[in-house]
């Protein structure tokens, strides 16, 4: 009697991505020592701020699964957008809005990262008007995978709105 109904070839497939998780999980410490250095300019506090992301729960909690994915991205994104705003630099923000952008395209659940990634810039720059052009600038880099995959599949994220929440 055939208790699991899987073929070889999807349990294994299963079975590498669930080792690759960990890994996944991992990348996270690359921006998160990359955002610690451009913060302080001392790369071992950097390196020790690092090695303290294995031990977080959450990410201990999550690792055989997708989500650990999405704090790697997000760390990306911000050490992209921080990079930009010490540099003056637009392209940087855009950047970090393509990150974003296609990590919205994985899944709705970090979107409260924009609210960080607003308020860090405000604060940062302690400017409305640059804050805003850098946000526009991050905006022009979110819509941007949504737009190609608009275009692509004829499927907008409203419409995904809409299938998600019944309306």
């Amino acid at each position: 009697e055939d208790v699991m109904r899987y073929t070889r070839g999807e349990i294994i497939s299963a079975g590498l991505f669930a080792f690759l998780m960990p890994l996944f999980a991992a990348l996270t410490a690359v921006p998160l020592f990359l955002i610690a250095r451009d913060l302080t300019g001392d790369r071992r506090l950097a390196v020790n701020l690092a090695g303290w992301w294995p031990i977080v729960p959450a990410a201990l909690m999550f690792a055989p699964t997708w989500n650990t994915v999405y704090p790697a991205l997000c760390a990306l994104s911000f050490w992209l957008l921080l990079r930009g705003l010490l540099r003056n630099r637009s392209d940087w923000a855009a950047m970090a809005g393509l990150v974003m952008g296609f990590t919205t395209l994985l899944n709705f659940a970090v979107l409260p990262f924009f609210l960080l990634a607003g308020l860090f810039t405000l604060g940062f720059l302690r400017d409305i008007r640059r804050s805003v052009v850098v946000g526009l600038v991050f905006g022009l880099g979110v819509l941007t995978p949504w737009i190609i995959y608009t275009l692509v599949t004829g499927v907008s994220p409203l419409d995904i709105l809409r299938q998600t929440f019944g309306a």
